[in-house]
């Protein structure tokens, strides 16, 4: 891994960074402003971390904890969230840094950030088709399934299993 790659919590300004360079790379793209308003909104909010990981000052990598169950965004809150669990979602590697333990190293800071904020557990959702993620979920620690439903987004239904780990 290149020593020049730093993780850190992104700030309303990082957000909307990242944000403004997809949307004029990725012009075709008709749900990133909307995406882009709901993360600002949940960072100023407070109801959500993100988390970025930077090689060479470019963000190549990005992980997101709902930490509040008031995080408007967040679908069955009720069955995967509480006071002591936060909710993670949007992991993101770029193609190209894939497999190279970058995101690996920010979801280690991430789980130790969240530990201190004081939680207890964490959950994730996954597709259930999705085997390759939910194995690496389960090495992870995420083995215990807390709910299985649906999400509907961007013009979407999906099928989702979650899972729960303990950071005790």
């Amino acid at each position: 891994m290149n020593i020049n790659y730093t993780v850190k919590i992104a700030s309303p300004d990082d957000i909307e960074k990242y944000y403004d360079t997809r949307i004029k790379n990725e012009s075709d793209n008709e749900y990133l402003p909307h995406q882009k308003q709901k993360r600002l909104h949940s960072a100023k909010s407070k109801t959500a971390v993100f988390f970025y990981g930077y090689l060479d000052g470019e963000m190549i990598c990005q992980a997101s904890a709902a930490v509040s169950t008031k995080d408007p965004y967040v679908q069955n809150k009720e069955h995967i969230m509480s006071e002591k669990c936060a909710y993670l979602f949007n992991f993101l590697t770029e193609k190209k840094y894939r497999g190279k333990g970058y995101f690996s190293k920010l979801y280690s800071y991430m789980e130790n950030a969240l530990r201190e904020m004081g939680f207890e557990h964490l959950s994730l959702g996954v597709e259930p088709e999705d085997t390759e993620n939910k194995e690496r979920y389960k090495a992870y620690g995420f083995t215990e399934l807390l709910y299985e439903g649906y999400e509907e987004f961007d013009g979407m239904r999906i099928d989702v299993e979650y899972y729960r780990k303990s950071l005790k």
